[in-house]
């Protein structure tokens, strides 16, 4: 379970992503902020760990999902999205 100060620093890292990061993520923007090579980023994505879209063949990982992927706990990830999407 979240405190408040897990909570405030969630939401001060989830400000921080979305000042820097586009809207939606490209397969090497993830290259980028992960330690993976482009395989293990594919793999990944084909796999559903790192949720991502397929648009007219190009992988499109949308940034709000991605941030919520990568910060929140499985077992807290509802709550956690509650936080993402009300800031």
């Amino acid at each position: 379970m979240m405190n408040n100060f897990s909570q405030e620093l969630l939401r001060e890292l989830l400000r921080e992503a979305r000042e820097e990061l586009p809207f939606v993520l490209t397969v090497k923007d993830i290259q980028k902020l992960l330690p993976f090579g482009r395989s293990k980023v594919y793999e990944l994505l084909k796999e559903g760990v790192i949720p991502n879209k397929k648009v007219e063949g190009k992988i499109l990982i949308p940034r709000e999902q991605f941030l919520i992927w990568m910060y929140c706990d499985e077992r807290e990830n509802q709550k956690s999205s509650s936080l993402l999407l009300n800031n």
